[in-house]
């Protein structure tokens, strides 16, 4: 069974490589503009504000290391179960991979 999570059909890879792409170009985006909220609110004081934005930048580099960095074929299933629990492939990206890719995601994601 440990092999059924690995496997991803070669047109689903193709696939992968250009979600991967797109979802860490909305990842990226999504973090920029939460920084931008952090740093500018003034319900905290300046170097509050930029404490938060050290920390905010420190997790989110983890986070983009956990779903984005080395993608292989072999951790392909997990990275799209990543991504797609932080909602970052749009319907048109899901619906084009193949329905075993999307369950095995689904099973992955929980």
């Amino acid at each position: 069974m440990a092999t059924m999570f690995r496997d991803i059909p070669e047109a689903d890879w193709k696939k992968f490589r250009l979600i991967h792409q797109a979802a860490l170009q909305r990842f990226s985006q999504s973090k920029l503009d939460a920084l931008q909220r952090l740093a500018v609110s003034e319900r905290k004081t300046p170097q509050e504000r930029l404490l938060d934005v050290f920390e905010f930048a420190r997790d989110s580099q983890n986070e983009m290391a956990r779903i984005f960095d080395n993608p292989r074929r072999s951790t392909a299933l997990l990275q799209l179960a990543l991504m797609h629990a932080g909602k970052l492939i749009d319907a048109e990206e899901w619906e084009g991979l193949s329905e075993h890719t999307r369950e095995m995601v689904m099973v992955i994601a929980g």
